[in-house]
Parts: C-alpha cells; structure tokens; sequence
C-alpha cells in the first residue's frame, strides 16, 4: 500500500543519513518512489544508488524502468545496455529493453530482443505475446497505428 511506501521510504531516509553510501537504501528507495510514481526522485535514487556501486545489474535494469516510465527512450536504452553488459543472461532486462523499441515504432529492434528474452527464458508467456504483437506492428496490422514519441 502507499502508506506503507511511504514509510519504508522514511526508513531509508534514515538509513541514508547515518550512511549515505549505503547501496541497498539507496536501491530500495528507489524501488519504492518507482511503485509510488514518483519518477524523478526513483531516477535520483538508483543513480545514487549506481554512483556507490556501478556493477549491480539490477540498479541499472530498474533505472531502465524509470527512464522508460519517463519517456526517456535513448537513456532507458543505455541503462539497459549497462544491465546486459553486466547480467547478460537475464532475460527481464531483453524484455524490457524490447518493450521500450516497441514503443518507439522499432518493431525490428524489439523482435530481436523478445527472441533474446526467449531464448534464454523459453517459458515466459509474456515475452511470446510480445514478439507476436511486434510482429503485428511491423507488418502493418491495423490494430497498431503508428505511435511516435520525441525523445528529449
């Protein structure tokens, strides 16, 4: 719940002020500002978070999320590159880095990473259904018209 977000936020809070370089508040807060929305302070948090420790793939992976949420295409893309250079075999970060080609009309470019998604997670229902609907997208189904989005 919220409220409950709201707190944990607090806990890191004082976490971060007796330590600020503590990796895992830092990261959790993130998470949490994330579930509650609140993008740029989610962003603030996983870059702090990354500035402590730059090898966590994760961090890098949520940091995705955020940039994407934001609309923040090319950024996502590279923090999702950095994930892949280090946790290449985790397919969540393919999928995620395919969601947002989707979203910028690369069809091609969000194929190939489902497939990656899928190769190394063949069972993942929602990684299938995406590549079918990217497929769909670039061979022009109408159920798909063209959605552009202008990067910063």
């Amino acid at each position: 719940s919220m409220g409950k977000l709201s707190e944990a936020i607090k806990c890191y809070e004082i976490v971060l002020h007796l330590d600020p370089k503590n990796f895992k508040a830092h990261k959790n807060r993130g998470l949490a500002y994330h579930e509650l929305k609140c993008l740029p302070e989610a962003l603030d948090s996983f870059n702090k978070a990354l500035a402590v420790d730059r090898s966590y793939a994760m961090a890098h992976f949520n940091k995705g999320q955020v940039l994407r949420d934001m609309e923040r295409f090319h950024a996502a893309l590279v923090a999702f590159d950095e994930a892949i250079t280090l946790k290449s075999d985790y397919a969540p970060v393919h999928y995620q880095k395919g969601k947002t080609y989707f979203t910028m009309n690369d069809y091609e470019k969000a194929i190939a990473c489902y497939d990656q998604a899928l190769k190394l997670d063949p069972k993942v229902k929602k990684y299938e259904e995406a590549r079918s609907e990217a497929i769909a997208a670039r061979d022009g189904d109408e159920l798909y018209p063209e959605r552009k989005y202008l990067e910063d």
